[in-house]
């Protein structure tokens, strides 16, 4: 607020791995930012030292939280559930106290499942996990929404790699697997299992080995049929001097006729076929290599008879298969002691800052549900992983009262969220009191029910300043987009090529006749309207990003 000293925040670069001094204190502040232009709905967690908090919200409510200890380091983690979520392109603050007996944290309750027991289940209200009672291993996931029930096995393999100066060796660019199957992590891929339950989340434990680990968790909160699986690989063993590719497969009942599909960079969904490419007939010399795609964000299969789509969302870009129907298969980590001489010129073997190689910590969002309702589900929360709330501390025993007095605890810099179809790429200030926009429509037009065009307003969507004039760019916004002209070229299509990405049948190449299309090639001017005035209205068709200068006037 005016005439209050700066807040000195603190941030912590590597909560991806726990690790957060900032939090560490039995008193402190936590302002939650959201990078969203929607409200962003899930809960929030980082590490702590201790067992029992206070936890108020921006109102000075006393609010519900877990404290979940665990399973590897001297640690525990604090989750706050966010009834009203986190406002888009702003921040609520949260303040975090030592708790006195009328107000205490949960503390989660642990149990430990015996190998050879029975099979268990977990569940939200939402999605139902039964664990296969001796394996350890996921068994059957269901939706208790929509009453989807699916096997799902789910398990760690690794793929040995060839290493041979006179062979084509896996390494950083090639993956040239020796075999067409993967090896177990051990003996029957069993895990030993320990069940956590909080307030709040539900974790299953599951240890595989000593460098390969996973926790499953459930949200209470939640609404989405979606289970979090978060893994621990490394650092990879290599004292058999046999390097490892390792891979999370999923196993379904699905029938699927092997095709899946693949997100190209976080936008349209790409689908792919085993064994097969749309424009050429394709000679199979690498069976497993030759069936992976990059992965950005997301991976699916669906079953079109039960109209079930089973989906996975990652949090970095992965390579992915199905290589089996029924199957999704994501490259979690690599540890290889050969160069596939494509250029790096060592192996991809990297020591990191123990000198005994690399551990990851990654995370796959599974979904579940009908191939309906799927595509608003991974669109909305594909971007919540890429985009997800930014942590800023600051150590404080001051009271909520005194606190609310100097700052605000909460804000946001939309009047209201935009719709669901629409995304903020860039808001960026270009030069005095002149900002660059770019928004994007998230949505194919195959993709009920958010695949309609939008028409939003500038004039009404900013708090802190009013719009004066929006002038159009072209995607790089390096030129108004008034003065562009577009050549239009003669094309000849490839009526083969079209025939087969929809139908999968090779026909020869000599029956395959390029089609003449007559085209103009005279310069065309964009069709776009001029934005004029108050409203400054613009409308977004599915998959379009369209480009702003907003002249702006602050309140």
């Amino acid at each position: 607020k005016d005439g209050s000293s700066p807040l000195e925040l603190q941030f912590c670069e590597y909560l991806n791995i726990s690790v957060c001094p900032a939090s560490q204190s039995d008193s402190f502040n936590v302002i939650v930012y959201n990078p969203l232009p929607q409200t962003y709905p899930k809960v929030v967690g980082f590490p702590v030292t201790g067992k029992r908090f206070s936890v108020y919200n921006d109102q000075g409510a006393l609010i519900s939280s877990d404290v979940i200890p665990s399973s590897t380091a001297d640690f525990n983690t604090l989750y706050i559930p966010i009834p009203m979520g986190i406002p888009p392109l702003g921040f609520r603050t949260y303040f975090i106290r030592p708790s006195s007996s009328a107000h205490l944290s949960r503390y989660a309750k642990i149990y430990r499942h015996d190998k050879g027991g029975s099979d268990f289940t977990v569940k939200n209200g939402v999605v139902a996990l039964t664990f296969d009672g001796t394996t350890g291993r996921l068994k059957i996931m269901s939706n208790l929404v929509s009453g989807i029930v699916t096997s799902v096995d789910q398990q760690f393999l690794w793929w040995k790699p060839i290493c041979n100066k006179g062979i084509q060796s896996s390494g950083a660019y090639i993956m040239s697997p020796a075999l067409s199957y993967p090896y177990p992590i051990n003996d029957g891929n069993t895990a030993s299992v320990t069940i956590v339950e909080g307030n709040e989340v539900i974790e299953v434990r599951q240890i595989f080995e000593n460098w390969v680990t996973q926790t499953i968790r459930l949200y209470k909160s939640y609404k989405w049929p979606m289970a979090e699986f978060e893994f621990t690989i490394g650092p990879i063993p290599i004292s058999d001097s046999i390097g490892k590719e390792v891979v999370s497969r999923f196993t379904t009942n699905l029938t699927t006729n092997h095709v899946w599909y693949t997100d190209a960079n976080g936008r349209e969904m790409q689908k792919r076929v085993k064994n097969y490419r749309p424009t050429w007939s394709l000679d199979v010399t690498e069976p497993v290599a030759g069936n992976y795609y990059p992965v950005d964000s997301r991976i699916y299969i669906k079953d079109e008879a039960k109209q079930v789509q089973f989906t996975v969302l990652t949090d970095r870009a992965q390579g992915g298969t199905s290589l089996n129907d029924g199957e999704v298969e994501l490259m979690a980590h690599r540890r290889l002691l050969c160069d596939d001489w494509r250029g790096v010129d060592e192996p991809l073997n990297e020591l990191g800052t123990t000198g005994e190689g690399l551990k990851i910590i990654g995370r796959h969002l599974v979904l579940l549900d009908t191939i309906g309702n799927s595509p608003s589900l991974h669109r909305l929360l594909a971007k919540t992983i890429m985009l997800g709330p930014m942590y800023a501390f600051t150590p404080s025993t001051q009271s909520f009262s005194d606190y609310a007095k100097s700052y605000n605890t909460m804000y946001s810099g939309l009047v209201q969220g935009l719709p669901p179809q629409l995304h903020i790429l860039t808001l960026q200030l270009a030069k005095p009191n002149t900002l660059l926009l770019r928004l994007e429509h998230q949505f194919q037009a195959d993709e009920p029910p958010y695949n309609q065009s939008v028409t939003i307003s500038f004039s009404n969507m900013f708090t802190g300043f009013s719009v004066v004039s929006v002038t159009e760019l072209v995607l790089g916004s390096n030129e108004n987009i008034d003065s562009v002209q577009r050549l239009q070229w003669n094309v000849e299509e490839d009526t083969c090529s079209r025939a087969r990405s929809q139908t999968h049948v090779k026909k020869p190449l000599h029956a395959c006749r390029p089609q003449q299309h007559s085209i103009r090639t005279n310069p065309t001017k964009s069709s776009h309207l001029r934005i004029r005035g108050p409203r400054f209205a613009v409308q977004l068709k599915p998959m379009e990003i369209r480009t702003f200068e907003v002249q702006v006037k602050y309140y």
